[in-house]
């Protein structure tokens, strides 16, 4: 403790002195001049750090499920509850890291949680039994927590509101999780599941060094709470903050929206391979990664050409239209489909419907959720961290639960049934 309150205090004293040396001020009251505190090539430098550290929630478990049970003696449906494990416990850890990075700021955080996901890779590449993997994955799950929406909060500080949408598309947009499965398939087979993790604990040390080198603290001047309890020749002092507290925005309409994601039958078209299993990602990845760029840029252009239809005027809901015709037309659907194709539809022809239906998904809540982010970003950017947090934290709590009683659902009353009532749920989300 006394090592990361050395550090609190150090980054604290940075930030008075960079402030100072900046404005000649620790606050400042202009909405536009804060945004140029960086040049424009060190904006990149940053949003190419915040985006390296997005890659590493990419998928290196799913596609080695069966390579996984096999090597440890243990049923895939154990694996399925330790997978859940790691989405809950990475809903919850999301709120402490949101209200941190809004107290101690996002380089703090950052410098805290990417050891846990190295320490955590580390762990599961060496796990021998469930036990320990699953000890190991719910590390890993506390530390990336931490990242999208401290990534979200740092674009919030570097960009303006006329250009947060395309950098958002572009965070979320990467490409990385497109071959992410692909190649975690390829890993599996060839070596390891085990080296995939490796794999991650060098990513994610690069991630620590990155930071420490070439992420500032970004917190706009006077915004952290530590700040504003530090004083002339104080000591460190760790304030224990209650991340339950971040709960009281859900009062703000706009903040709750739900994602719903296709749990994927392989086997039921014969496809056994991780390889395989890593392709049938490619679909949903692919069209997550056009939406979500595409809808960014032109959530963007809708709130510069509404501004300048209305004289001036902002409306931050400008943003939301296209998002609101996905959760209606896009993502409910192809859920609803590619459930009666699982259960009704064999063959090469099922296999190939289901694929168009993910990409149909991938794209619709790549739609969603880039314009959305944005939004959030616009009403509440002093809170932004907190808000993406919580956000993400209801997310992650939701396909928990549809991960841990999917396998069951369909056992008993059908995959259409069971994703035809996860194409409702969306369906009452997007109202």
């Amino acid at each position: 403790m006394s090592v990361i309150l050395a550090l609190e205090l150090e980054l604290k004293k940075s930030y008075h002195s960079y402030l100072l040396k900046l404005t000649g001020s620790t606050t400042t009251s202009d909405e536009g001049a804060v945004y140029d505190r960086f040049s424009e090539s060190r904006k990149r430098i940053i949003f190419a750090v915040v985006l390296w550290t997005s890659f590493l929630p990419s998928g290196a478990f799913a596609s080695g499920f069966l390579n996984i049970a096999k090597d440890l003696k243990v049923d895939v449906t154990i694996l399925n509850y330790i997978l859940s494990s790691y989405i809950f416990f990475k809903a919850v850890a999301g709120l402490f890291w949101g209200i941190y990075a809004t107290f101690y700021g996002r380089r703090f955080v950052y410098l805290l949680s990417l050891p846990l996901i190295c320490a955590g890779s580390l762990g599961a590449a060496l796990s021998v039994s469930a036990g320990q993997l699953a000890f190991s994955r719910i590390l890993q799950a506390i530390g990336i927590s931490s990242i999208s929406s401290t990534g979200i909060a740092v674009i919030s500080d570097i960009y303006r509101r006329e250009n947060r949408g395309t950098a958002v598309g572009f965070l979320n947009g990467n490409p990385i999780p497109v071959i992410a499965p692909f190649l975690s398939g390829i890993i599996t087979s060839y070596i390891s599941w085990r080296a995939m993790h490796i794999v991650l604990v060098f990513m994610s040390s690069l991630s620590v060094i990155f930071t420490f080198l070439y992420l500032p603290e970004t917190s706009h001047p006077g915004a952290m709470g530590a700040y504003n309890i530090l004083t002339p020749g104080s000591k460190p002092e760790y304030k224990l903050l209650n991340p339950i507290k971040s709960l009281k925005l859900f009062k703000i309409p706009g903040i709750l929206f739900w994602r719903c994601g296709i749990p994927w039958q392989s086997h039921s078209y014969g496809v056994e391979s991780p390889i395989l299993v890593g392709l049938c990602f490619f679909p949903a990845d692919i069209g997550y990664v056009f939406g979500a760029a595409i809808s960014g840029y032109l959530s963007d252009k809708s709130i510069i050409k509404s501004q300048k239809r209305q004289g001036g005027k902002w409306i931050p809901e400008d943003r939301l239209y296209q998002a609101f015709l996905s959760s209606l037309i896009l993502v409910p659907p192809s859920v609803f489909l590619a459930g009666l194709t699982l259960e009704y539809v064999p063959g090469r022809l099922g296999l190939g419907i289901n694929l168009t239906c993910l990409f149909v998904n991938g794209f619709g809540i790549g739609v969603i959720q880039s314009p959305a982010y944005a939004y959030i970003l616009d009403i509440l950017r002093e809170r932004s961290a907190e808000t993406k947090a919580i956000n993400g934290a209801m997310e992650n709590l939701f396909a928990s639960i549809v991960s841990a009683t999917i396998l069951p659902s369909i056992n008993t009353i059908g995959v259409g049934w069971s994703f035809a009532f996860i194409a409702g749920v969306g369906w009452i989300g997007s109202l």
